[in-house]
């Protein structure tokens, strides 16, 4: 409970109750210059004290009388002459009262910082659940979902977009040569160079083992052939010296540009998946573009 505090005017209760936030006011109804009805009333009406247990005293308990201090927030009363022994009963109930609102506070509180706690982890793990752990790019799941979403948007405004598929060439080679450390190594400085040749708003996700995918909105057939020559000369260019493994890797790269035949995302992806096998048939470290391409 809050220290005591004993006045004897109205105006003198309420300043004192903006002051200090006491717990409890007891309260005689005739008080002078303002009575303990219109102070009960006033402090419920300010959300800095309307939470006060206020118990009023009165010599009039008959029925309408106490309806009308109910009505304006009173939450217990004590009729003249006082009974010390009720009193103290009173405060009693009314500090069980305080206690269990101040614990139930404390519960929502509690219940609170849970639920933050609860729901950072719940971002935590979705953001887990769309980032490869390896490389620190969108994973296969994140990189279809970005595919769909721009496949949608280019639907509706009619603009332009393409897909590329990359694999990095011999991959299997640096495995079985240096290692599946090595592997890793080679896997995560390719993700960051490509990831660092691509405008803002393009998408490099890993596609799965040696393959990524890259989505690159409003996009014409010149950009293809930039951005597509811009990430394989990033990556051939990439020196990466490391203790597992030193030297340059190259990918070979399919692309492919939306068109009118293309019903659905399966479509472009089985076409840049055909561009991806021509570029290594013609030698590797290339990028092709699949002809099909509206006029």
């Amino acid at each position: 409970m809050t220290p005591e505090h004993v006045v004897t005017l109205g105006r003198q209760a309420l300043e004192m109750a903006l002051k200090t936030a006491p717990q409890l006011i007891l309260s005689d109804w005739m008080l002078p210059r303002l009575d303990g009805l219109e102070l009960c009333r006033m402090l419920r009406s300010s959300p800095q004290t309307q939470g006060i247990y206020f118990i009023i005293n009165t010599t009039n308990d008959t029925g309408d009388e106490l309806v009308q201090g109910f009505e304006a927030g009173i939450n217990d009363y004590i009729v003249k002459p006082m009974d010390h022994r009720i009193l103290a009963a009173r405060l009693r109930g009314a500090s069980q009262v305080i206690r269990l609102r101040e614990q139930s506070l404390r519960d929502r509180e509690e219940m609170r910082h849970q639920l933050s706690h609860i729901n950072k982890l719940n971002r935590k793990l979705e953001s887990l659940a769309r980032e490869d752990q390896l490389t620190g790019l969108p994973n296969r799941r994140a990189g279809l979902e970005f595919l769909d979403e721009t496949w949608s948007r280019a639907t509706r405004s009619g603009e332009s977009m393409l897909v590329m598929l990359m694999d990095i060439d011999h991959f299997k080679r640096v495995n079985d040569t240096w290692g599946h450390e090595a592997g890793d190594i080679v896997l995560q400085r390719t993700a960051t160079a490509m990831r660092g040749a691509v405008r803002e708003y393009d998408k490099v996700s890993r596609y799965g083992g040696e393959e990524f995918l890259v989505v690159c909105p409003g996009a014409d057939v010149q950009y293809a052939y930039d951005i597509g020559n811009r990430i394989r000369e990033a990556v051939e260019k990439n020196t990466i010296d490391s203790p597992v493994f030193k030297g340059n890797i190259t990918i070979s790269i399919g692309v492919s540009m939306r068109n009118a035949e293309h019903q659905c995302t399966r479509d472009m992806l089985r076409d840049a998946d055909e561009a991806l096998y021509a570029a290594k048939d013609n030698g590797r470290n290339v990028v092709c573009i699949h002809t099909r391409i509206d006029a």
